[in-house]
């Protein structure tokens, strides 16, 4: 655990996360706070067989995509939530209308009906993984080349698991990079132990902030591995049961080159996590 005796500019903080993703080591975030998150390697892996690139996370998922060269991300929004079932059968029947394989889904948005506790979250990942080895989706045990966002909405959540929205890969003369960062939160990557969380059980207007440039920290290092940056960004996504105040949009937005945050009044997906990000830059999006 490190101690900052002196405030750390946000530039110097920039430059650190930047050399964190590609030496594969996050530690340094944007404040005198205690660090106490090591990230694993963020080194793109590139997909066998789907045309783009992922950031390796845990096995429930990855922690980003980046689509390749002629290739670009398209993302989707269901107009309802889907269960999983009924999910997993719209997509299949989209990408086959489009002739497109499974392995082209690259990234999905879950919604749970409430915050699970670190075992449940072990059993929801494993019966998620079930469907997507019936998918072939999975590289190997333990290497899932799919994003993933996965939280509870506060108000009218859904009944059991279900399926908000996916991003997948097609051909494309779009020139720019199109990609998706995974949702995070204020757990070091690769960790779902809540005694990891930063600054766990502390939800002062301080700690909140402090929790918010954790998150940042980590969403940056993951735009820095992929080498795409702000300007890249089209969406960029707050889930967070707390009053999203003008200090915290502040914090999110202030060297972004961005001027707008969805605030989605959701908890993440872990008890005790209060604070949720993910982003995405893509050229096409719809609702299906």
């Amino acid at each position: 655990m490190n101690t900052f005796p002196q405030p750390i500019s946000r530039r110097s903080v920039l430059s650190k996360c930047a050399l964190a993703a590609l030496g594969g080591f996050v530690s340094t975030y944007r404040s005198n706070a205690q660090n106490t998150s090591a990230a694993p390697s963020a080194e793109l892996i590139k997909h066998p067989r789907g045309q783009y690139s992922f950031i390796r996370g845990i096995p429930a998922y990855s922690a980003s995509v980046v689509a390749q060269v002629g290739y670009q991300i398209v993302h989707v929004t269901f107009s309802r939530v889907q269960s999983l079932e009924v999910g997993f059968k719209a997509i299949s029947d989209h990408l086959t209308s489009l002739n497109l394989p499974k392995y082209a889904l690259c990234a999905l948005e879950l919604r749970l009906p409430l915050a699970l506790n670190s075992d449940d979250f072990r059993t929801f990942n494993t019966r998620y993984l079930e469907a997507l080895r019936g998918w072939s989706i999975l590289l190997d045990v333990d290497v899932n080349p799919i994003a993933r966002t996965n939280v509870a909405p506060v108000l009218f959540p859904p009944d059991a698991p279900g399926i908000h929205g996916f991003s997948y890969v097609g051909p494309s003369n779009v020139t720019e990079k199109t990609f998706i960062v995974a949702g995070g939160g204020e757990l070091p990557d690769g960790s779902t132990n809540p005694v990891d969380i930063f600054r766990r059980g502390d939800t002062s207007p301080e700690s909140m902030l402090e929790k918010a440039r954790y998150v940042l920290a980590r969403m940056e290092a993951r735009l820095g591995a992929m080498d795409v940056n702000w300007p890249n960004v089209t969406s960029i996504n707050v889930y967070t049961a707390h009053e999203l105040t003008e200090k915290l949009v502040t914090e999110v937005l202030n060297d972004t080159g961005h001027n707008a945050v969805t605030w989605n009044y959701a908890r993440p997906p872990i008890k005790d996590l209060e604070f949720e990000m993910d982003l995405r830059g893509v050229k096409r999006e719809f609702v299906l």
